[in-house]
């Protein structure tokens, strides 16, 4: 059974005009009851490198209420200077794809999810609005 999966970007319009970091949802794992793993790819059309992105993840149920959540930092700057591809220590080069998890508590069994990018920020140190700059892939 194919799972279909929705992304919530902003509660405002946002235009692929402007879309620089291209995200979309894989099948979500439900590995327990209170568990869960939701997988997101993502394609950085920017012109350098994402350094940093945060984002809320969701879980939700059958009826559409939300049964877990947390705030994730999908990519973060590199500790020790390695770059890693299983891992998301690392940043997003310019044109390039990555998949990422995040493992979150849920309440109930999950059936779908959601994603809210709330920090986005270039390696210049830019910081770009993710409602302008992130858009669904699907």
């Amino acid at each position: 059974m194919k799972i279909h999966i929705a992304l919530l970007l902003t509660l405002f319009y946002t235009s692929p005009i402007f879309a620089n970091l291209e995200v979309s949802l894989a099948a979500s794992e439900a590995s327990s009851p209170n568990k869960a793993v939701v997988t997101l790819a993502a394609k950085n059309t920017f012109s350098q490198p994402i350094q940093t992105a945060k984002a809320w993840v969701f879980a939700m149920d059958a009826e559409g209420r939300v049964v877990g959540q947390k705030s994730a930092w999908i990519l973060q700057p590199s500790k020790h200077g390695a770059k890693s591809s299983d891992s998301s220590d690392f940043s997003l080069d310019a044109d390039k794809e990555a998949e990422f998890s995040v493992a979150l508590n849920t309440e109930r069994h999950m059936v779908s999810s959601k994603v809210i990018f709330t920090k986005l920020i270039l390696a210049d140190g830019t910081s770009m609005d993710p409602r302008k700059h992130v858009v669904s892939a699907e």
